[in-house]
């Protein structure tokens, strides 16, 4: 993987971070508080899957090193 494919990689994976986090926040408005859990979890998990990816781009970056 090419240095600059890497760096917008890691770029797009860390927006997504930041739009989980905004999920999170906005979750917080909603009324019953089953719905916020249920939110909270699904950024949570989708969050948790972003932050393998980056290992997963870190790995590729090492091994072609």
């Amino acid at each position: 993987m090419k240095t600059t494919e890497r760096v917008m990689l890691s770029d797009m994976l860390g927006d997504a971070m930041s739009y989980l986090h905004a999920i999170r926040l906005a979750s917080n408005g909603l009324k019953r508080t089953d719905d916020v859990a249920a939110m909270d979890l699904l950024a949570t998990k989708a969050l948790e899957e972003v932050v393998k990816a980056l290992g997963v781009v870190d790995n590729i970056e090492e091994v072609a090193g």
